[in-house]
């Protein structure tokens, strides 16, 4: 299991230029450890979830949470877990 660091988050709202629907949800940015046999240190990257998607969360990190990742059948976030 992977643990991931909050280190930030940003609300998204915006307009679609390709579809003109309006766009709602949270970017997460987070961190993790790097393989040892690749490196050193920590990776960062970010994960969008949609409205619905924040919704239903059964619980919504803060900065600095450690938090692990529920993936539904089709391969996107469906839960956070607190570490």
């Amino acid at each position: 299991m992977t643990t991931y660091k909050i280190e930030g988050i940003e609300n998204i709202d915006y307009v679609s230029k390709k579809t003109n629907e309006r766009v709602i949800g949270v970017k997460l940015y987070i961190s993790f450890p790097i393989n040892e046999k690749r490196g050193k240190g920590r990776k960062t990257d970010s994960v969008y979830l949609s409205k619905r998607t924040v919704v239903n969360l059964s619980y919504f990190p803060d900065v600095g949470d450690e938090v692990d990742f529920v993936y539904n059948r089709f391969g996107g976030i469906s839960d956070v877990v607190k570490i």
